[in-house]
């Protein structure tokens, strides 16, 4: 059962603060990480619900970059909630996903 998925703004702004970051790294490392993140996206709508909760959202973990992506299903729809860095202190985490 393939779902749709929807990312929300919040998400979509990590992914911008995400891009920015590793292309400061090394030039073109931004679009990798992100093109790796949407392909990780794209393989939600056939294995969501199979990642371990953390903070009440299903969490996901990015291949190749030490990221999360939080989600939550309603229905037939995945919602991305947020793309996370790993590496950051986990409070921060917390405090961002209790707010939703």
């Amino acid at each position: 059962m393939t779902r749709s998925l929807k990312v929300l703004p919040e998400a979509k702004q990590d992914l911008i603060e995400l891009q920015q970051f590793y292309e400061n790294q090394a030039i073109g490392l931004g679009d990798y990480c992100v093109d790796h993140v949407i392909s990780d996206l794209d393989r939600l709508s056939f294995f969501a619900g199979i990642h371990p909760q953390v903070y009440g959202y299903y969490r996901s973990l990015v291949h190749r970059f030490p990221l999360s992506i939080y989600y939550t299903i309603l229905a037939d729809e995945i919602i991305v909630v947020a793309v996370l860095d790993n590496r950051k202190n986990p409070r921060n985490a917390h405090k961002r996903l209790s707010k939703k």
